[in-house]
């Protein structure tokens, strides 16, 4: 079950850029304090199979697929404070970061609030 985040999550912005084919990466940037790298989280690593997130060591976005989902899971982490369960991280994927622009996107906090909310309210989180 997700934590809902604190009241200051939603006054962040995550912030993606890609260069080239071979090059991603994911800033968060708080309304108050430093901007700060996204850490990579992969859920999956710990399973049979390391996710292509995993290999090659970066975020990726705007389709579907493991490389999203491992940043679907860090986006989560990182608003929550926590880990979030597999199934709520595929849901946020599908919703949220796999239709961000491929070439790069900003993502603001409230809306990752927004859909935590719908979520909870749906009972599905």
């Amino acid at each position: 079950m997700p934590t809902t985040a604190p009241p200051l999550a939603a006054r962040k912005r995550y912030v993606g850029i890609r260069r080239g084919d071979t090059e991603t990466e994911i800033t968060v940037h708080p309304d108050a304090g430093e901007a700060y790298p996204l850490p990579l989280i992969d859920q999956w690593q710990a399973g049979r199979h390391t996710s292509r997130a995993g290999r090659l060591g970066r975020h990726e976005w705007g389709y579907p697929g493991a490389g999203p989902a491992a940043t679907a899971a860090s986006i989560l982490a990182d608003h929550t404070g926590l880990p979030q369960p597999r199934q709520l991280v595929q849901r946020f994927k599908a919703a949220v970061v796999a239709r961000l622009p491929r070439e790069g996107f900003e993502l603001p906090g409230d809306r990752v609030a927004a859909w935590l909310a719908r979520e909870v309210e749906a009972g599905r989180a």
